[in-house]
Protein backbone atom coordinates (compact mmCIF):
# COMPACT_ATOMS: atom_id res chain seq x y z
CA UNK A 1 0.00 0.00 0.00
CA UNK A 2 1.17 3.54 -0.75
CA UNK A 3 1.96 5.62 1.80
CA UNK A 4 -1.33 7.76 0.52
CA UNK A 5 -3.53 4.67 1.11
CA UNK A 6 -1.93 4.48 4.49
CA UNK A 7 -2.45 7.94 6.03
CA UNK A 8 -6.25 8.44 4.45
CA UNK A 9 -7.55 4.84 6.24
CA UNK A 10 -5.14 6.24 9.42
CA UNK A 11 -7.49 9.07 9.22
CA UNK A 12 -10.58 7.58 8.36
CA UNK A 13 -10.55 4.72 10.71
CA UNK A 14 -8.08 5.34 13.91
CA UNK A 15 -10.85 7.57 15.60
CA UNK A 16 -14.07 7.51 16.84
CA UNK A 17 -16.53 8.88 14.81
CA UNK A 18 -17.64 12.65 16.49
CA UNK A 19 -20.74 11.86 18.07
CA UNK A 20 -21.08 15.11 19.74
CA UNK A 21 -21.47 16.94 16.63
CA UNK A 22 -24.59 14.61 15.65
CA UNK A 23 -25.84 14.56 19.19
CA UNK A 24 -26.16 18.87 18.29
CA UNK A 25 -27.37 18.87 15.49
CA UNK A 26 -30.02 16.62 16.63
CA UNK A 27 -30.59 18.74 19.21
CA UNK A 28 -30.42 21.69 16.96
CA UNK A 29 -32.86 20.35 14.52
CA UNK A 30 -35.22 18.81 17.40
CA UNK A 31 -35.69 22.39 18.91
CA UNK A 32 -36.55 23.88 15.33
CA UNK A 33 -39.08 20.82 14.76
CA UNK A 34 -40.64 21.98 18.19
CA UNK A 35 -40.87 25.71 17.22
CA UNK A 36 -42.13 25.47 13.99
CA UNK A 37 -44.42 22.73 15.11
CA UNK A 38 -45.70 25.36 18.18
CA UNK A 39 -45.63 28.32 16.01
CA UNK A 40 -49.30 29.17 14.44
CA UNK A 41 -50.86 27.38 18.06
CA UNK A 42 -48.41 30.60 20.02
CA UNK A 43 -49.10 32.91 16.94
CA UNK A 44 -52.98 32.31 17.85
CA UNK A 45 -52.53 33.19 21.40
CA UNK A 46 -50.21 35.96 21.37
CA UNK A 47 -52.41 37.89 18.44
CA UNK A 48 -55.37 36.70 20.92
CA UNK A 49 -53.88 38.41 23.83
CA UNK A 50 -53.33 41.64 21.42
CA UNK A 51 -56.58 42.24 20.10
CA UNK A 52 -58.32 41.57 23.72
CA UNK A 53 -55.25 43.85 25.52
CA UNK A 54 -55.30 46.43 22.52
CA UNK A 55 -58.49 47.11 21.30
CA UNK A 56 -61.69 44.46 22.72
CA UNK A 57 -61.39 45.50 25.73
CA UNK A 58 -61.40 49.19 25.28
CA UNK A 59 -64.54 48.63 23.41
CA UNK A 60 -65.66 46.50 25.87
CA UNK A 61 -65.07 49.37 28.95
CA UNK A 62 -66.70 51.57 26.37
CA UNK A 63 -69.63 49.57 26.38
CA UNK A 64 -69.83 48.97 29.91
CA UNK A 65 -69.66 52.94 30.61
CA UNK A 66 -72.08 53.61 28.36
CA UNK A 67 -74.24 50.70 29.91
CA UNK A 68 -73.30 51.70 33.28
CA UNK A 69 -74.49 55.25 32.79
CA UNK A 70 -78.02 54.28 31.32
CA UNK A 71 -78.69 52.52 34.04
CA UNK A 72 -77.20 54.99 36.56
CA UNK A 73 -79.99 57.54 35.03
CA UNK A 74 -82.51 54.94 35.49
CA UNK A 75 -81.52 53.61 39.04
CA UNK A 76 -81.00 57.96 39.88
CA UNK A 77 -84.42 58.31 38.48
CA UNK A 78 -86.55 55.75 39.97
CA UNK A 79 -84.38 56.98 43.92
CA UNK A 80 -84.37 60.45 43.03
CA UNK A 81 -87.23 61.13 41.16
CA UNK A 82 -89.37 58.25 41.69
CA UNK A 83 -91.82 57.64 44.48
CA UNK A 84 -90.89 54.10 45.54
CA UNK A 85 -89.22 55.73 48.43
CA UNK A 86 -92.26 57.06 50.00
CA UNK A 87 -94.20 53.54 50.14
CA UNK A 88 -93.85 53.46 53.91
CA UNK A 89 -94.88 56.56 54.96
CA UNK A 90 -98.02 56.61 51.77
CA UNK A 91 -98.42 52.96 53.56
CA UNK A 92 -99.00 54.26 57.09
CA UNK A 93 -101.06 57.14 55.68
CA UNK A 94 -103.22 54.79 53.93
CA UNK A 95 -103.49 52.73 56.97
CA UNK A 96 -104.59 55.66 58.95
CA UNK A 97 -107.18 56.51 56.24
CA UNK A 98 -108.40 53.30 56.12
CA UNK A 99 -108.72 53.20 60.03
CA UNK A 100 -111.14 55.85 60.02
CA UNK A 101 -113.13 54.42 57.08
CA UNK A 102 -113.41 51.16 59.12
CA UNK A 103 -114.36 53.03 62.22
CA UNK A 104 -117.09 55.39 60.17
CA UNK A 105 -118.37 52.33 58.45
CA UNK A 106 -118.83 50.39 61.42
CA UNK A 107 -120.91 53.24 63.16
CA UNK A 108 -123.02 53.28 60.13
CA UNK A 109 -123.72 49.13 59.71
CA UNK A 110 -121.96 48.75 56.54
CA UNK A 111 -119.10 47.06 55.30
CA UNK A 112 -116.26 49.44 54.75
CA UNK A 113 -116.25 47.78 50.64
CA UNK A 114 -119.36 49.54 50.51
CA UNK A 115 -118.20 52.65 51.26
CA UNK A 116 -114.83 52.58 49.36
CA UNK A 117 -115.03 50.11 45.88
CA UNK A 118 -111.28 49.62 46.28
CA UNK A 119 -111.00 48.71 49.66
CA UNK A 120 -110.09 45.06 49.67
CA UNK A 121 -106.94 45.75 47.31
CA UNK A 122 -105.89 49.24 49.21
CA UNK A 123 -106.05 46.91 52.50
CA UNK A 124 -103.88 44.01 50.85
CA UNK A 125 -101.33 46.72 49.69
CA UNK A 126 -101.38 48.35 52.78
CA UNK A 127 -100.71 45.07 54.16
CA UNK A 128 -97.65 44.36 51.97
CA UNK A 129 -96.39 47.24 51.73
CA UNK A 130 -93.58 46.94 54.38
CA UNK A 131 -92.62 43.66 52.90
CA UNK A 132 -92.56 45.29 49.57
CA UNK A 133 -90.59 48.15 50.60
CA UNK A 134 -87.92 45.48 51.94
CA UNK A 135 -87.65 44.05 49.04
CA UNK A 136 -87.29 47.22 46.92
CA UNK A 137 -84.70 48.42 49.03
CA UNK A 138 -82.73 44.95 48.94
CA UNK A 139 -82.82 44.83 45.37
CA UNK A 140 -81.71 48.51 45.20
CA UNK A 141 -78.64 47.39 47.02
CA UNK A 142 -77.78 44.74 44.67
CA UNK A 143 -78.25 46.41 41.54
CA UNK A 144 -75.77 49.41 43.32
CA UNK A 145 -73.45 46.58 44.40
CA UNK A 146 -73.65 44.54 41.14
CA UNK A 147 -73.12 47.82 38.82
CA UNK A 148 -69.44 49.10 40.88
CA UNK A 149 -68.68 45.69 41.63
CA UNK A 150 -69.37 43.69 37.98
CA UNK A 151 -65.85 42.96 36.98
CA UNK A 152 -63.95 42.76 40.14
CA UNK A 153 -63.96 38.73 40.78
CA UNK A 154 -61.80 38.02 37.41
CA UNK A 155 -59.68 41.21 38.54
CA UNK A 156 -59.42 39.31 42.07
CA UNK A 157 -58.38 35.91 40.29
CA UNK A 158 -56.01 37.89 38.14
CA UNK A 159 -54.41 39.60 41.44
CA UNK A 160 -54.35 35.79 43.55
CA UNK A 161 -52.28 34.28 40.88
CA UNK A 162 -49.53 37.19 40.81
Amino acid sequence: MTNTKKVVFAKLFSKPANTKLSKTRKLKLSVVAELEGNYDYFEEVYNEASYLAYERFDEILDEIADFQAKLSIEVDNAIINGSAKYLEEEAEAMLERLDKLETGASDLGVDPSDLFDNYQEVKRMVESATSLYVDFVEKYKEVVRESSNGLATFLSKQNKKK
